[in-house]
């Protein structure tokens, strides 16, 4: 396995030969843990074997190329954390809010929600139609 380091303007971004590459930003000290770490198949098909790994030489211009463009779209993204953690942690996304139940914003504005307290819709009253007069209008 070998790595090869590029200095990139957005970040320091360093490509093993087996497969992934790490993200680090510019004051990275010497323990310190990728910021995000990526597959090959990431910076393209150009440099991306069969089995994922590297294609190509590590000093090819192909593979200085591809992680130009990979760094100049998505590096300052990795540095920030905004990319998640990467393949290695299971965390591939950053965590988000959860998503509000469908009743809350009805009745948060006001409106009325056919939602009971115990989960189940309420039934249509009145007549044989299907449909409940606040669900025609």
């Amino acid at each position: 396995m070998a790595r090869r380091p590029f200095r990139t303007p957005e970040a320091l971004v360093v490509v093993s030969t087996d497969g992934y590459f790490d993200v680090y930003s510019h004051a990275r000290r010497l323990n310190d843990k990728p910021s995000y770490r990526g597959l090959i198949s990431e910076l393209g098909s150009s440099v991306r074997g069969a089995d994922g790994t590297l294609s190509v030489r590590p000093d090819s211009v192909a593979l200085d190329a591809a992680v130009a463009v990979w760094s100049r779209e998505q590096g300052a993204a990795a540095v920030r954390g905004d990319l998640g953690l990467g393949r290695t942690t299971g965390h591939d996304a950053p965590a988000r809010p959860a998503a509000k139940s469908a009743a809350a914003p009805a009745e948060a504005s006001g409106g009325k929600s056919s939602a009971r307290s115990d989960g189940k819709a309420k039934a249509p009253t009145g007549g044989t139609s299907t449909v409940s007069s606040e669900a025609a209008s």
